[in-house]
């Protein structure tokens, strides 16, 4: 099969200086839905190409993202911090990562977090 997508459904959540940015992409026969989801300036629908879960998968892969899964971590300091996230990633085999944490990452988060941004037109 040529170009198999496995990944299903990818959302990942930050929240920092008050801000909530949700990415949101979901396989649709041979489509890709995607969105961005910003707490100040609403939502707003992305036309992306057709290997976008591909190339989001290959991220997934390229920081190891899979060994997040099951993180779920919060800083004492968290209130005053406020940075916040959470990812939540469907395959087509049934399994699942999901992972959330506030003022408290996983090694290589904002590595990770900056390039799957970038991929959906975000600089942060």
């Amino acid at each position: 099969m040529v170009n198999e997508i496995r990944l299903v459904r990818f959302t990942l959540s930050f929240r920092a200086n008050g801000i909530r940015i949700t990415l949101n992409a979901e396989k649709a026969g041979n489509k890709c839905l995607a969105a961005i989801t910003n707490s100040r300036e609403g939502n707003k629908q992305l036309e992306v190409p057709p290997d976008f879960m591909t190339r989001l998968e290959t991220m997934i892969n390229k920081h190891n993202i899979q060994a997040w899964s099951g993180f779920r971590e919060s800083s004492e300091h968290h209130q005053l911090i406020c940075e916040s996230f959470f990812l939540d990633a469907d395959f087509e085999d049934g399994s699942k990562i999901y992972a959330e944490g506030s003022s408290s990452f996983p090694g290589g988060f904002f590595d990770a977090n900056r390039e799957i941004f970038k991929l959906f037109g975000l600089d942060i």
